[in-house]
């Protein structure tokens, strides 16, 4: 199944074999008869809206951590297996581009995708709005409170939530940058976040 949010899409995939509903326990328990595994591939472009059926996505796995960037909207993601009762939730967003000016007249480019909120299930639904500028930073809307990712080609120069510097992780090798969002904004309100790449 899946769901759009304002930037960033959600994939679930489920394996429900083997588990039925207990009227008496108020929850699904699993069956005694040996229910076999299935194989968990997917793809951006199962999010059935305009922005995810071209380009380049992030595509972030809520249970495992894993981050698998630059993905084509049509590239298959194989996951390994779902065991009976198993399941994993993976947000999907579209990657930017920054093209970053150098001394010498010298251009880079820089990718980025905001994920949301790492810690919740539907965590890129905190992210409202993202656009990036040609002086090298990228400006986000974001509501809640928590650990904050965004797929990067590059590690930040400065993230500042609400005009207040952070401190922020990256990881090169997944290309994953991590902030941590340390309160909620007032009712009706939401952060402001600018990601400085140089």
């Amino acid at each position: 199944m899946w769901n759009a949010n304002a930037l960033c899409g959600v994939i679930g995939a489920f394996n429900v074999q083997g588990s039925e509903w207990s009227r008496r326990l108020r929850r699904f328990i699993k069956l005694p008869a040996l229910q076999p595994a299935v194989s968990l591939s997917l793809r951006p472009s199962l999010v059935a809206e305009p922005p995810f059926q071209t380009g380049a996505h992030a595509v972030y796995a809520f249970r495992s951590h894993e981050l698998r960037a630059p993905v084509g909207a049509d590239e298959v993601l194989s996951y390994g297996r779902l065991e009976a009762g198993e399941w994993e939730l993976f947000t999907v967003a579209p990657i930017a581009t920054l093209a970053l000016s150098r001394a010498r007249g010298e251009r880079e480019a820089v990718e980025w995708a905001p994920l949301g909120l790492l810690d919740m299930l539907n965590g890129g639904g905190a992210v409202v709005q993202a656009r990036g500028s040609d002086a090298g930073f990228a400006k986000l809307r974001v509501r809640g409170c928590g650990a904050f990712g965004m797929y990067a080609s590059r590690p930040a120069a400065d993230v500042r939530v609400d005009g207040r510097s952070v401190a922020s992780e990256y990881d090169g090798v997944r290309g994953l940058l991590r902030f941590e969002l340390e309160e909620m904004p007032r009712e009706g309100e939401l952060h402001d976040v600018i990601v400085r790449f140089i």
